[in-house]
């Protein structure tokens, strides 16, 4: 069994072992912890000046796993990941086009994407 199929097999187990309602209140709890580093990093990155020092990498690594393991969970309760899958296309897709539209209000033909892989 490859390695995304044991995660997700594992994901339905702690799902149906638990129950709705308590991964209802787990995830808000993860999303709350990831909110909350969200928070310190964006404030950090307003005091040190957008530095490129990655110090807080890991623990906001660590708050996205643990809520897209919720996600996952949530979309295996609900049985809905095409639904996601198609509102998650359409959600970019709109946001794609809102930004094309600005980008011609203020005559920007191009813009770089800045990502620092690390």
């Amino acid at each position: 069994m490859s390695k995304e199929k044991e995660l997700n097999e594992d994901i339905k187990i702690i799902a149906s072992f638990y129950g709705v309602l308590n991964q209802l209140d787990k995830t808000i709890e993860e999303c709350s912890e990831l909110i909350l580093e969200t928070s310190k990093i964006k404030q950090y990155l307003r005091e040190h000046n957008f530095d490129t020092d990655w110090s807080w990498r890991e623990h906001i690594i660590e708050e996205m796993a643990d809520v897209l393991v919720m996600i996952k969970q949530l979309i295996y309760i609900f049985s809905c990941k095409k639904e996601v899958k198609s509102m998650m296309e359409y959600k970019v897709k709109r946001q794609r086009k809102r930004i094309q539209e600005k980008c011609n209000q203020n005559n920007i033909f191009e813009f770089e994407i800045e990502v620092d892989k690390k």
